[in-house]
Order: structure tokens, then C-alpha cells, then sequence
């Protein structure tokens, strides 16, 4: 069996939110033993961690010492995974657990078309978390763009109407695609 060690840093907490752009680590240690610093590792699929920065760690305490650190999120949407490394004096460390940050991309959250069937015009009703930029796409079923429309939308119950472009369209299906920056849905249609 192993000798048993004294662990150099003992959590009490840590935590990660997301403020603006950036995730927000904070960290707390009941005790410090000959620490030398904290590196904070970051893993977009949760198994593979690479060092993103480092903390210098109050060294020795017995009492509750905070610890805060900043990290730029660069994706859209996801969950980043994050977990502090701490290292002694001697170079020996151990490792925290693993706390995860959801980052929500989905700027539209329902989207609705009717009438459907339709005749002439139809209305695509949507639910949007942010205003953004989108673009209605509709396309035939040979996967051919026949409306493409750019569209602004805001926070909040959206509804674009569509008449004048649908009437040149012929009988049959067609997929209703809305395009955001984060993604898109889709829906089918049928004109009668």
C-alpha cells in the first residue's frame, strides 16, 4: 500500500458561470499546504484536458482562501468542461473534480408555419431567445432554393409573412428552412 500523503490544497468549492463572453471559474480552498499554484484545465468533449492559464496560490492557509479566474469562451453553443489542477512546491499535484458550463447557441427556440397546407401565403411564427439575423430559405423537393429571404428578428414572438414569393411555386412539398448565426430548424410544407 501507499504511504498516504497530505494533499497540498483542500476544495471546498468551485463553480464556473458565464458572464458576456467569458466563463467565470471561482474556486475556494479550506486549507493550503506549500502550494504553489493552480493551473486551470479546460476539455470541450470532457476526456481531453489542456491548460489554459494559471493562478498563483496563497501558498500556506488554514483558512478559506477565494479564487477567481477568467476564461474567453469561444464557442457558440455546447458544454465546456473545467477542473483545477493544483500543484505544490514539490511539483506534486492533484486534480479537481470536473465542473461543466452549458453554453445555450439556440438563439431560436420554437418555430411554427401555417397555414399547412397552403394555397397562397403562409406565416412563420417563431420564439427567439435574442434579436439576430436569419435568413428563410424555402426549397422544393429536388433540394432547389426557391425563396431566400433575409430577415430581422427580435426577442421574443416573431411572425413573417410570405405571399407574394409563393406564388409562382408549384404544387407539392417543400422544406421551410430558418437560419441563424447558432443553427437552424426546419419544417415541411405543402402547397395545395
Amino acid at each position: 500500500f501507499p504511504s498516504q500523503t497530505t494533499l497540498p490544497v483542500k476544495l471546498s468549492a468551485f463553480s464556473v458561470t458565464k458572464q458576456g463572453n467569458n466563463a467565470i471559474l471561482n474556486w475556494t480552498t479550506a486549507s493550503e499546504v506549500n502550494t504553489s499554484r493552480f493551473e486551470i484545465e479546460r476539455s470541450y468533449d470532457g476526456v481531453h484536458f489542456s491548460s489554459v492559464g494559471t493562478k498563483q496560490a496563497n501558498g500556506n492557509s488554514a483558512a478559506d482562501v477565494n479564487y477567481l479566474y477568467s476564461d474567453p469562451i469561444s464557442i457558440s453553443s455546447g458544454i465546456i468542461y473545467y477542473r483545477i489542477k493544483s500543484v505544490d512546491i514539490d511539483a506534486q499535484s492533484s486534480l479537481s473534480k470536473v465542473v461543466a458550463l452549458r453554453i445555450n447557441g439556440k438563439v431560436v427556440t420554437s418555430l411554427t408555419v401555417y397555414p399547412n397546407p397552403f394555397t397562397s401565403d403562409i406565416k412563420v411564427e417563431l420564439n427567439a431567445d435574442k434579436d439576430a439575423n436569419a435568413v428563410l430559405r424555402i426549397s422544393n423537393a429536388a433540394g432547389q432554393v426557391v425563396v431566400n429571404k433575409n430577415a430581422q428578428i427580435f426577442k421574443g414572438n416573431n411572425v413573417i409573412v410570405l405571399s407574394s414569393e409563393l406564388s409562382a411555386l408549384n404544387r407539392g412539398m417543400y422544406v421551410v428552412d430558418l437560419i441563424t448565426e447558432e443553427g437552424k430548424l426546419t419544417q415541411k410544407i405543402i402547397k395545395k
